[in-house]
């Protein structure tokens, strides 16, 4: 990566803020203290009130007040770029990638690891360059879930009937996917809720064999357990899972100690509140409007495969799966055309929209910075029955 044993020395001079709370943040707050360097603070968009972590405040400052030179910004946030756009914005330049920290020998668990490490992968392996490289994809294997959540931003609530894709539907689509994309770092199995799916461990078998598929993980809402077998084969395939903490509706403790037992690594979310993003209807925005919306969405670039389509988000993924907008081909690329270059120029220009036509039925999801509490509503409310919506 972009390690200088010389920097430490360098940094050592300097007050630092830690641009973000979650695992990478914490990964560079051990690598700092084993420096002998204390960050004064943690910023973090999402810290509406203040706390302590590490025995470091969270905070959320103003950060004109932080702009001179004795400050640094050490970003150790996936949306870097956001950081970025948002300390230039008040004329704050002095900032470093937590990646430039990071080395072999560093003491910090595996999770702690790849957060710092994919941030690499995708400003200086992927934005850089010319071959088609994904920093993340979610690969659906299933529509069904555990939970039946009125508000899920991947609208499983309005799957009347959701099945699990087959173990031959799911080696196609790899295998055309693979096909057209030179790199993944991150593919994430999801759902609905993946380990449903009972062919999930043939399924990882089958994406293990390709080299160039750095992580794997899985996303699930912590009520499955996996047996002892599929720890062990999450463990001997190095796959992590991220678990979100839905209350009394998950299985944290027990799946956790699990988890630990086996060694795989994993890490937990707590949800504390979600955002108005599911309702699927006509906005009838001006293009202006819509190119606002995407840029502001924190799930813009959220690349999801179901049942062989590739699409920018996993909000136009499922509302087209579920035929509740309109199909736009300019809004995903078919995996099923045999032209692999003519899906390599679908993807490159999909990737360079300034906007989907299908953004006039999301209501958005706003990144972290823009949230106020108008857009919060309270997370993983069950229903019994799935939502009607109007089909096209």
């Amino acid at each position: 990566m972009h390690y200088d044993p010389n920097l430490i020395n360098k940094i050592k001079e300097k007050d630092i803020i830690v641009f973000g709370a979650g695992m990478a943040g914490q990964g560079v707050v051990k690598i700092l203290k084993s420096y002998s360097i204390k960050p004064i603070c943690f910023f973090d968009n999402r810290a509406n009130n203040a706390y302590k972590m590490m025995d470091i405040s969270v905070v959320k400052l103003p950060l004109e007040h932080y702009g001179d030179e004795r400050f640094l910004f050490v970003l150790a946030v996936h949306d870097m770029d956001e950081a970025i756009r948002q300390l230039q914005k008040l004329g704050i330049n002095s900032y470093i990638p937590a990646y430039f920290l990071l080395n072999e020998n560093v003491n910090i668990s595996f999770m702690e690891y790849q957060k710092i490490e994919a941030i690499y992968y995708y400003y200086e392996r992927y934005l850089q360059s010319s071959d088609l490289r994904l920093h993340t994809l979610d690969f659906v294997i299933t529509e069904r879930c555990s939970l039946k959540c009125r508000d899920c931003s991947n609208l499983m609530q309005y799957y009347t009937n959701p099945r699990n894709y087959s173990l031959d539907e799911m080696e196609e689509s790899i295998s055309r996917l693979m096909n057209v994309i030179d790199e993944i770092y991150e593919l994430r199995l999801i759902g609905g809720e993946p380990f449903i799916n009972p062919q999930w461990p043939q399924i990882l078998e089958i994406i293990k064999r390709y080299e160039n598929i750095i992580r794997v993980s899985i996303y699930t809402n912590g009520t499955i357990i996996p047996t002892d077998a599929q720890c062990r084969l999450l463990k001997q395939f190095g796959v992590w899972l991220s678990i979100s903490d839905y209350g009394d509706l998950s299985k944290i403790k027990k799946l956790t100690g699990k988890l630990n037992y086996y060694a795989v690594p994993y890490e937990v979310k707590s949800i504390p509140f979600w955002t108005k993003c599911a309702e699927i209807v006509k906005r009838n925005r001006t293009i202006s409007e819509n190119k606002l919306i995407f840029e502001r969405c924190c799930a813009r670039n959220l690349v999801t495969v179901i049942d062989n389509k590739l699409y920018g988000c996993p909000f136009i993924a499922n509302a087209m799966n579920l035929r509740a907008i309109p199909v736009c081909e300019k809004d995903f690329v078919d995996l099923e055309n045999d032209n692999i270059n003519d899906v390599k120029r679908r993807m490159k220009e999909l990737w360079q929209r300034p906007y989907y036509k299908s953004c006039d039925f999301c209501q958005g999801r706003p990144i972290a910075e823009d949230i106020n509490d108008d857009d919060k509503i309270p997370p993983h409310e069950q229903i019994k029955l799935p939502l009607e919506y109007v089909k096209y």
